[in-house]
């Protein structure tokens, strides 16, 4: 799934969780003034069926991990907001 010029992931449907993540990193994606904001929001590219969402993730036990971590796209507001839908977030044990 083509997310933006910067990053792509790609999706395992059965499991709803992304399996591999390819970024663009460069000096200036990794610095910038956008600030993190914790919106996740589902991937309406993908058949609800198939889609993760947040609920998923209540009482879990585990909290959503970044594939292509929102730190590393300070470049660009909208670029770091992109970064929070969920075909890029996995399971995370809360220690990690």
């Amino acid at each position: 799934i083509q997310h933006s010029d910067w990053f792509a992931v790609g999706y395992d449907s059965r499991l709803r969780v992304p399996t591999w993540a390819y970024e663009r990193v460069t000096k200036a994606t990794l610095t910038g003034s956008a600030k993190r904001k914790t919106n996740f929001v589902q991937d309406r590219t993908i058949p609800e069926a198939f889609r993760s969402s947040t609920s998923d993730y209540t009482g879990s036990g585990f909290d959503r991990g970044h594939l292509v971590p929102a730190a590393d796209l300070k470049h660009s507001q909208r670029e770091m907001n992109s970064s929070f839908i969920l075909s890029n977030i996995c399971p995370q044990h809360p220690w990690l």
